[in-house]
């Protein structure tokens, strides 16, 4: 019941901000997902390594808040200048 209640007033949004401008946006977004992935994923160093050992130097805004931060700025700086983000 909730979820259909969700889902519908999901769609209202969308149909009132413009289904096909919402779907663009959310098209671009997914791509912008997709590089930030790959440019990201390997370069991020999170305050805990996959065997448990801590990593004091981390690319982490606080604790394990935002960790990626600085690669991700680049990303989302480098995709508002190109065409593709407009």
């Amino acid at each position: 019941l909730l979820y259909e209640a969700v889902n519908k007033s999901l769609d209202a949004t969308i149909d009132s901000l413009g289904r096909t401008e919402f779907e663009q946006k959310l098209k671009t977004f997914r791509a912008a997902l997709d590089v930030a992935k790959e440019r990201c994923e390997e370069r991020t160093v999170f305050p805990c390594g996959s065997n448990g050992e801590l990593f004091l130097e981390n690319d982490c805004y606080k604790k394990d808040f935002g960790c990626g931060y600085s690669c991700l700025d680049e990303v989302a700086s480098a995709y508002s200048r190109s065409s593709v983000a407009e």
